[in-house]
């Protein structure tokens, strides 16, 4: 009957109760060349494997999602799944994805400030931040700071918005800021 290594091994140190003896054996058994040649190879493949892995996902993972990094959209949808102000962190492709920040701004209007111009121009983005946090209205763009429906929808929300209202609302009405 053969014996493995660890067999060896652990035959070798029972057998011997003199510490000197057990380091030798156990140095006997990692100094063959076989198994130094065994593990030099094992070592050598998985490292090639590692490599290998690494450079497939730089090439097939950006050409599947995106970008590879902060910027991908599932990564920007779970952050803001979690915390509505986390757009402020992604790529600008992020924050020029209509979906998201929708999203984004429905939980906190104010996120609207991370948007993109173009979204920030946008009357249904810009209402669902302002219908949230009426103070969002200072983040629309100039054009949407003239639209009736969106000043109006902003200063019900919150009185205080209608400092960010263009100057013409700002000379209407009652109020005194």
């Amino acid at each position: 009957m053969k014996l493995s290594r660890s067999s060896i091994l652990v035959r070798n140190c029972s057998y011997y109760q003199d510490p000197d003896k057990m380091n030798q054996s156990i140095s006997d058994i990692f100094s063959s060349n076989t198994l130094n040649s065994t593990l030099v190879l094992v070592t050598f493949v998985t490292f090639l494997l590692i490599i290998i892995v690494f450079i497939l996902l730089r090439i097939v993972c950006p050409r599947l999602s995106g970008k590879f990094g902060l910027g991908t959209r599932s990564i920007a949808e779970s952050a803001i799944n979690r915390d509505s102000n986390a757009l402020k962190y992604f790529s600008d492709e992020i924050k020029d994805d209509k979906k998201l920040v929708l999203k984004a701004v429905k939980f906190h209007g104010l996120a609207l400030q991370h948007a993109s111009e173009r979204l920030r121009n946008d009357k249904q983005v810009v209402l669902k931040a302002v219908k949230q946090n009426g103070l969002a209205l200072q983040y629309a763009s100039e054009d949407l700071k003239l639209d009736y429906d969106v000043v109006l929808r902003a200063v019900n929300q919150n009185g205080i918005a209608i400092r960010f209202a263009a100057p013409d609302f700002q000379a209407f009405g009652p109020w005194e800021i």
